[in-house]
């Protein structure tokens, strides 16, 4: 099959943020299907960039497109981003011509809508990837609060509901949701957000050659590592830091950029507790993760959240960290009461700083030896990738039932 890839933000193992998507493609490009990916110039965490065309050692072909200015903070000047990219994208799907599949990741979901029109008009198969739900998500935050902006988002979200061929989750929290509204008519797939064990394993060979270059050698180092946007409630997380200020060994690392950057880098000037430290690579943020010692997972206290699982929680999982997490719906489960993974109320800062400082005194020893291996297999990649290329050439193979009426 040929198979093509929509994705605003598609990071490789050498550029900071999530890799599930290029795994992906990895993968099915493996599997000997022509894979080729649509994306932006820029990378999601930082607005570095990301490169130009390339053909991927791997086996697939990226385009790289014009996005706009992808580079400011504010929400005006995303919106014009996602519209820069949903053009260009367009234009793009155009020069590639036929194909058998497009893959669509959401957010954004603008790009996505005349991805779907060519796909109807063409006869094309058309997956939806729903990482995160929107323009739910943006209202809940207060991101969004035009009444007219809301409900042409929304439009175009059933849209898409209503008329891609399959729909690829990452959570049973936000299939359920999508469950409940009466115009999705297609498939939908669970595929959890995913790591390769022997990324991990190879990347804890580092644990001690790391700890002494940053000078962590008997510090409790808890990592946060990821994007600082409004959505992880960094303002609690710093709160918390503040109040464990005098603990002895507690040393808070925070890995990532976004919209709540400077308010990060103000307390990290001031709080000797507190190491800010610019977006790595996801093959170096492994090394990191392989030399701290708890892993920090941090979201606001929204009920849509209770259907989140973010992905540096499941990195956490794999590095065999300490896990501190909020009590939310679809984290829950994955602690598993153990005593070295603790839950805090979400929105609550005293109520993290008490589960860091109980996590701290587990701390167990720092050759790091004493880590738990044991890793549900749902979370690998082997996993996810089997499951939609699985699921992608069933939607292929059958007639399609969802042509536009």
């Amino acid at each position: 099959m040929k198979i093509i890839i929509l994705a605003q933000y598609f990071e490789l193992a050498d550029q900071p943020g999530i890799t599930l998507l290029s795994a992906m493609a990895q993968s099915l490009a493996g599997d000997g299907h022509d894979v080729h990916v649509i994306s932006g110039r820029h990378v999601r965490i930082g607005r570095k960039p990301a490169g130009s065309d390339q053909k991927v050692p791997a086996g697939y072909t990226i385009h790289r497109v014009w996005s706009g200015n992808d580079v400011a903070r504010s929400l005006f000047s995303r919106a014009l981003s996602f519209l820069a990219f949903s053009l260009s994208s367009t234009l793009a799907l155009l020069r590639l011509g036929r194909c058998d599949v497009i893959y669509g990741s959401s957010p954004p979901i603008f790009p996505m809508f005349p991805a779907l029109l060519w796909a109807r008009i063409r006869g094309i198969r058309f997956v939806l990837e729903v990482c995160d739900l929107w323009p739910e998500s943006a209202v809940a935050l207060g991101l969004l609060r035009n009444q007219f902006l809301i409900a042409v988002t929304a439009a175009v979200e059933r849209f898409l509901y209503r008329y891609s061929d399959g729909i690829v989750v990452l959570t049973q929290g936000i299939a359920r949701r999508l469950g409940e509204r009466r115009e999705l008519r297609a498939p939908v797939l669970v595929a959890r957000c995913a790591v390769s064990l022997a990324d991990f394993q190879e990347a804890a060979a580092h644990r001690q050659d790391i700890r002494r270059q940053y000078g962590w050698d008997g510090k409790c180092v808890v990592i946060f590592a990821g994007t600082l946007g409004h959505a992880q409630d960094i303002e609690t997380l710093l709160f918390a830091a503040e109040k464990l200020e005098q603990h002895e060994t507690v040393h808070f690392v925070i890995i990532g950029d976004g919209a709540c950057h400077a308010l990060v880098a103000a307390q990290a000037a001031t709080r000797k507790n507190i190491e800010l430290l610019a977006p790595k690579p996801k093959t170096e943020t492994l090394k990191m993760l392989a030399a701290a010692d708890i892993g920090l997972c941090t979201l606001k206290d929204v009920a849509l959240f209770n259907s989140a699982l973010p992905t540096k929680l499941i990195d956490y999982i794999a590095a065999g960290l300490g896990i501190v997490a909020p009590d939310f719906e679809e984290i829950t489960p994955l602690m598993n009461g153990s005593k070295t993974q603790a839950l805090y109320r979400p929105g609550d800062g005293r109520s993290l700083a008490d589960a860091v400082s109980t996590l701290a005194e587990e701390w167990p020893d720092e050759s790091g030896a004493s880590r738990s291996n044991d890793f549900p297999e749902e979370f690998t990649l082997e996993h996810r990738n089997g499951a939609i290329a699985r699921f992608v050439g069933e939607l292929h193979d059958a007639s399609s039932k969802y042509d536009m009426e």
